[in-house]
C-alpha cells in the first residue's frame, strides 16, 4: 500500500513540475511575443500580452506539488510508524 502512495505522490509531483516549467516558459514568452507572434517590445506597456492564465496554470500547480510532497510525507510517516510498531 505505501509504495503505491509513493509512486502517486512522486507522479504528482513530477507531473506538477512540468506543469510549472510550461507555465514558467509561457509567462516568459508573453513579455517577448505580441498577438502576431512577433516581437514586441511594448507588450509590458500596452498590456497585449496576455499572461493571466499562464499565472493561474503557475499556481495550480504549485498547489498540486505541494499537495503530492504532503502526500509523500504521509507516507512516509506511515511507513515510519509501522517499522516502530513491528520492532
Amino acid at each position: 500500500m505505501s509504495n503505491v502512495t509513493f509512486n502517486t505522490g512522486l507522479y504528482g509531483m513530477n507531473l506538477a513540475s512540468q506543469g510549472l516549467a510550461q507555465s514558467a516558459q509561457q509567462i516568459a514568452l508573453a513579455g517577448v511575443r505580441g498577438n502576431d507572434g512577433g516581437a514586441d517590445t511594448n507588450a509590458a506597456i500596452t498590456g497585449s500580452s496576455n499572461t493571466a492564465e499562464p499565472l493561474v496554470n503557475l499556481k495550480t500547480n504549485l498547489q498540486l506539488f505541494n499537495a503530492s510532497a504532503k502526500v509523500v510525507d504521509t507516507a512516509d510517516n506511515m511507513l515510519g510508524n509501522l517499522l516502530d510498531v513491528r520492532v
